[in-house]
C-alpha cells in the first residue's frame, strides 16, 4: 500500500483504530469505492459506511469528511 502507509498510520492511529478500520483506511486510500471494498472484506455496503462512521468519530473528522484526504493531509 502507498509507500509504507499502512505502517504509517498504525504508528499514528493504531492506538485509536483497530486492525479492521486500519484496513478499511489502507482500501479507501487505494481508491477502492464502497461498493469495492464491501466485495474485498466480505461485508455488506450498509456495514461499510458504518465502519466509515466509527471512524471520522475516532479521529473527529466532520460527519461527510473524505477519510483518505484527511490521512493524506496527515500522514
Amino acid at each position: 500500500v502507498h509507500d509504507g502507509f499502512y505502517t504509517r498510520i498504525c504508528q499514528k492511529y493504531g492506538n485509536i483504530l483497530n486492525e479492521k478500520e486500519l484496513q478499511l483506511c489502507c482500501l479507501l486510500k487505494s481508491d477502492f469505492s464502497t461498493k469495492e471494498i464491501s466485495v474485498v472484506i466480505q461485508q455488506s455496503i450498509r456495514t461499510v459506511y458504518q465502519r466509515k462512521t466509527v471512524i471520522r468519530q475516532k479521529l473527529g473528522m466532520e460527519e461527510k469528511e473524505d477519510i483518505a484526504e484527511f490521512l493524506s493531509k496527515r500522514i
